[in-house]
């Protein structure tokens, strides 16, 4: 029996407001359909939380590099956040609006669950990476954050395997073309439109 659909939860840092920075979208576009782009993202996710483990570390042993790490707090203050905006306000509530089971909203549930930690965690970690940027850094707290970093690359590889292998599959199957369409469409102005941008759920 099926569990009545849960409500899609309000990310109050998913609205789109102000002034966008000025960044190419990092979804895709064209004839690529809106899970494909989803699923290409997740490879420059984990080349991220990887550069961002390394760079603590490296951090934490006297060697700065500022330059990575100021693409690192712009990658993870926009195009990160813009990629969950995309799961979380475009892709999931349209996926408990069609009848699931209860393993399959359990999936929705636990990706989303993983979104939250990925944000806490991120809170923690943007100071750090916004110090790095500025030539700064206490090296103690700089090799906590290693620890956090490897934490948020084991969290979010954990995510994606779950998004690519069921949840992704899920979305394929049970949502309509016009549903992908309006979630492609939502997408292409959610990253193209320079007018506005997703709020930053961590201001890095």
């Amino acid at each position: 029996m099926n569990t009545p659909p849960r409500a899609a939860k309000t990310r109050v840092n998913r609205e789109s407001t102000g002034p966008r920075i000025d960044q190419a979208p990092t979804s895709g576009s064209g004839a690529e359909g809106p899970l494909e782009r989803l699923t290409r993202f997740h490879a420059e996710i984990r080349e991220a939380t990887a550069a961002l483990t390394a760079l603590l570390d490296a951090a934490s042993k006297g060697a700065l590099a500022r330059g990575k790490a100021q693409h690192l707090r712009e990658f993870f203050a926009g195009p990160l956040l813009w990629h969950d905006e995309d799961e979380e306000v475009g892709l999931f509530p349209r996926l408990r609006r069609v009848e699931l089971s209860d393993s399959e909203r359990a999936v929705i549930d636990a990706t989303s669950r993983g979104h939250d930690r990925m944000e806490e965690l991120l809170e923690h970690l943007g100071p750090l990476v916004a110090a790095m940027a500025d030539g700064k850094g206490d090296v103690a707290e700089l090799a906590a954050g290693t620890a956090e970093a490897r934490a948020l690359q084991t969290l979010l590889d954990d995510v994606m395997k779950l998004e690519e292998e069921a949840l992704f599959p899920l979305a394929a199957k049970r949502l309509s073309h016009a549903d992908l369409e309006e979630l492609a469409d939502e997408m292409d102005a959610r990253h193209g439109d320079e007018g506005a941008r997703p709020r930053r759920a961590v201001e890095l």
